[in-house]
């Protein structure tokens, strides 16, 4: 007791010995100090948003909001940063930073984001929302990067006033202002004997530039094959699960598909000349173990109301057995123009591809098959004939569209004609030329069209008239030798004529031939013949017509 009572006394002492005057400034100090303590413990017991007001944040039970749910149709559920469970997602919903956002089967989303950008989900998709704040102290701000973790399903983005990048596994793909882009995720389980993750590729739909990303999540997103998508034809649904169940993985899950033909693009045409306007395509395609069943399907392609739009309509789908792992179609198209194709599971799963499961191909709508026939000339060849054009019909066709030409080319169109017989006449008076060309085609109810090999035709013209050696020549030994031993024999150019024929004879019924030649020149060079009488003729030729054999003229060699 006397030493307690003695260290009380001590310490009365020390404390009547301190000075407790304190200057200006150190009173100012401590006075700041008690009131940010006693703000600061304000603010920790009434829980004050101090984030919303001062940095400019929007807070929703303690967690940041970074968008709302604009529509949805089906199931859409969310996962919050630190649960484990999914919880339903109603529509007008607020979206915090961090969600795990998922759509089910036959479901589909539209979120929308603070910054103005959005993103549509598909059927069984899972993203998540990993932006970064926007801080703003005073007139010092900061703008947020709004991104997008795909987990898997179907994506489109698009960027509003500010960008949006949407993250894979191995690319970072960064939509400047108002662009936008689609991929889909596919997920490729790896083998059961590989302790490595499957390799992911992705692609995009319009490619734009890619900023590097230095940001990584906080838990590791496993991203897988990402192909492309058309935003108007959706794509057969695929069963995703957000919590995956501890089960056996189902057998077309370890499906891979291969695609042979038709290849992408490929274009078919109607056997020339065929009798029937329609096209037997092949279909070929390859499975891995363990499922042998797929199902085929095929749609026709039509242009919709705007450029960019089109629409397809189902033609046909079956379900096709594999053996040995090789699968065989046959399809009869009778419409031309462009058709889809698609390789599915039995139930319309989607199965794992290096490539696509879905390719195009095309049918051309003109073909060879209206067979034509010799012209028929009437009246007098040295006058001016009628001439017949004729031609096969074709089944189906009930109307036919001629073309008359000087050439080949469509741009040197004489006239064109359409008739309901398989012939046409016309008078050659009516033409300035003697030859000319012509093609038959006719438009088949089911779209096709079918045409004739293009014709050439020569119209009959005056036989050309002998110049020389005149009728009835003698030439002797000194005329041949005058004419180097050689004789000339020509006749006028007659106009339509494309090439010549020469006859030579021993006698005028021409039985006992000595020459007979074909020029495109209106001359002949006979060497010095043996001396006998000999009778020739010319007759001009064009195309697929001749002239009738005309005069006979002779000449005689003698000693």
């Amino acid at each position: 007791m006397k030493i307690f009572n003695l260290l009380k006394k001590k310490i009365r002492q020390s404390l009547s010995a301190v000075n407790f005057s304190f200057k200006s400034w150190e009173k100012v100090i401590i006075t700041i100090s008690v009131l940010l303590f006693a703000i600061s413990f304000t603010i920790y017991l009434t829980d004050f948003p101090i984030r919303k007001y001062i940095f400019g944040m929007t807070e929703d039970n303690g967690q940041t909001v970074v968008g709302q749910v604009h529509a949805k149709s089906g199931n859409l559920r969310r996962q919050l940063s630190g649960q484990m469970e999914f919880e339903p997602l109603p529509s007008d919903a607020n979206l915090y930073n961090m969600d795990t956002v998922v759509t089910g089967p036959d479901s589909d989303a539209k979120l929308k984001f603070e910054n103005d950008g959005s993103v549509e989900l598909g059927e069984n998709t899972m993203v998540r929302l990993a932006f970064q704040p926007s801080l703003a102290v005073g007139n010092i701000s900061r703008k947020s990067d709004s991104r997008l973790d795909v987990v898997s399903g179907k994506v489109t983005g698009k960027a509003g006033k500010q960008k949006l990048v949407i993250k894979s596994q191995d690319k970072v793909i960064t939509l400047t202002p108002h662009t936008e882009t689609t991929m889909r995720v596919k997920i490729k389980p790896a083998h059961p004997s590989s302790q490595t993750s499957s390799s992911s590729e992705t692609v995009i739909d319009k490619p734009t530039p890619s900023l590097p990303e230095q940001a990584t999540p906080k838990k590791p997103i496993e991203l897988h094959t990402v192909e492309h998508t058309s935003r108007d034809i959706p794509e057969p649904p695929r069963e995703l699960t957000p919590k995956p169940k501890k089960s056996k993985p189902h057998a077309e899950h370890s499906e891979r598909l291969t695609l042979i033909s038709p290849q992408p693009g490929e274009i078919f045409s109607v056997e020339n000349f065929s009798k029937n306007a329609e096209k037997s395509v092949h279909f070929a395609w390859e499975l891995g173990p363990p499922l042998t069943h797929s199902r085929l399907t095929v749609w026709k392609i039509e242009k919709g109301s705007s450029k960019d739009n089109k629409r397809r309509t189902q033609i046909h789908q079956s379900m096709m057995h594999a053996e040995d792992g090789k699968t065989k179609a046959g399809l009869t198209i009778k419409t031309p123009g462009s058709f889809e194709w698609e390789v599915t599971g039995p139930k319309g799963e989607i199965l794992l591809t290096p490539g696509s499961s879905h390719s195009s191909f095309k049918v051309a709508s003109s073909f060879r098959g209206i067979r034509v026939l010799t012209p028929l000339v009437e009246g007098n060849p040295i006058s001016n004939p009628n001439v017949t054009l004729r031609w096969s019909k074709y089944p189906g066709a009930s109307n036919y569209h001629i073309w008359i030409g000087k050439t080949s080319s469509s741009s040197s169109t004489i006239f064109e004609k359409e008739v309901n017989q398989p012939q046409f006449t016309f008078n050659r008076s009516k033409l300035l030329i003697n030859k000319l060309y012509y093609q038959i085609s006719a438009e088949l109810d089911n779209g096709f069209v079918v045409s004739s090999n293009m014709e050439k035709f020569g119209t009959p013209s005056a036989q050309p008239s002998l110049v020389k050696p005149p009728n009835n020549m003698l030439i002797t030994p000194a005329i041949l030798k005058k004419e180097n031993f050689q004789i000339v024999m020509s006749w006028p150019m007659t106009k339509s004529a494309d090439t010549y024929e020469i006859e030579i004879a021993k006698d005028p019924d021409f039985k006992q031939p000595y020459l007979k030649k074909t020029l495109t020149e209106n001359f002949f060079i006979l060497p010095e013949p043996p001396q006998t009488k000999y009778w020739w003729r010319v007759r001009s030729m064009s195309g697929n017509s001749e002239i009738q054999i005309g005069k006979v003229y002779s000449f005689t060699v003698t000693n």
